[in-house]
């Protein structure tokens, strides 16, 4: 498989008033910070974290919506910018978005069938025999039938709406999709029917997708490699199969501890291990005023005094599972064990510190 999509070193940042003072300065607020990462081909990337730690930025910057402060984001080999200009308009035919309210991503006042071929008329794609034909071909792709191409989006149920808002992406036949928690809204019967049919489309069509989420279950089932970010940097990435069975940064370790069973409870030999939850403390710190060190450090049950001070490095574990914490770098052997409520109390490297 080739690199399609690389992001290296990218950084966005805002400006914003700490204060709502007429004379307060403004700060910077790093919504991403240096992240790097690469997608293949026909793999999905998932990328999971609580609200706000930056993952809708990030997709946004992938796909030359928002701008990045620094940093080189590539596509098939070529940068992407976020200009509206030809060369902007010529990427973005390859590189379409799934939102997570469809509704809203949805005009109202148009007919679906119109809302389907409007991106071909945009792009100025074929004659308007040929638009209708791939719209229709679209539509039918995500099980939407003629007896709904006449109506508006407040007369379809959610569903049905997620399921246009798809063939919108892919009436343009692109090369990546980026899904920005596209099933949170819908009811759980309705979800695996769109997780298995993002799933099919994907496999068929060889799609590259960026799959943003909050329920790791869905991640498990649809996503290759997942990338877990905390405050805008990612913390832990690799193998999905691998992260979610034998976590290696505490964060991770928590989010997963709080779904019932990700991986069915078992382990990889199949024996059953059932997770305990791992409560973390505190709220999330603030974006504007990040603290020292390890940015996890005010609520890791496994801090270290080096947490506060140093920022812990990539460290490359099996595979190509890559994590940044220090309990994983030091002066004791690495012993590689799930975390759980015990072990992350008795990992080795915590007695280095």
């Amino acid at each position: 498989m080739t690199i399609l999509l690389k992001a290296t070193q990218v950084s966005r940042n805002f400006n914003v008033k700490a204060s709502k003072t007429w004379f307060a300065k403004p700060r910077i607020l790093r919504a991403v910070n240096q992240i790097s990462l690469e997608l293949k081909t026909g793999q999905t990337l998932g990328l999971v974290g609580e609200s706000g730690c930056g993952k809708s930025t990030l997709a946004r910057m992938l796909i030359g919506l928002l701008p990045a402060s620094s940093g080189e984001i590539t596509f098939a080999g070529q940068p992407i910018q976020a200009k509206r200009n030809a060369h902007w308009r010529a990427q973005r035919r390859d590189m379409q978005m799934v939102y997570q309210d469809p509704l809203a991503a949805l005009d109202r006042r148009l007919k679906i069938i119109d809302q389907v071929q409007e991106p071909l008329v945009i792009q100025n794609i074929g004659d308007r025999a040929a638009q209708l034909a791939a719209t229709r071909e679209a539509l039918d792709s995500v099980g939407i039938g003629e007896d709904l191409y006449g109506r508006y989006p407040h007369e379809l149920s959610g569903g049905q709406r997620q399921r246009v808002v798809m063939a919108r992406a892919l009436v343009l036949k692109p090369q990546l999709l980026v899904c920005d928690e596209p099933v949170s809204a819908l009811d759980l019967s309705i979800q695996a029917q769109v997780i298995n049919l993002l799933s099919a489309l994907q496999k068929s069509r060889n799609l590259a997708m960026l799959f943003i989420s909050h329920d790791l279950r869905v991640v498990r089932h649809i996503c290759d490699d997942v990338a877990v970010m905390y405050l805008g940097k990612i913390i832990e990435q690799g193998p999905a199969e691998k992260i979610l069975s034998q976590p290696a940064h505490p964060y991770t370790a928590a989010l997963i501890s709080a779904v019932s069973h990700p991986n069915g409870g078992k382990g990889e030999s199949g024996e059953k291990a059932p997770r305990k939850r791992i409560l973390l403390t505190g709220e999330p710190p603030n974006p504007i005023d990040v603290p020292t060190g390890c940015a996890f450090h005010p609520r890791c049950p496994s801090v270290m005094a080096r947490c506060k001070t140093e920022t812990p490095a990539k460290t490359m574990l099996q595979g190509r599972h890559s994590v940044a914490c220090h309990l994983h770098k030091g002066t004791a052997p690495l012993v590689y064990v799930p975390l759980t409520n015990e072990t992350l109390l008795a990992t080795p490297n915590r007695a280095a510190a």
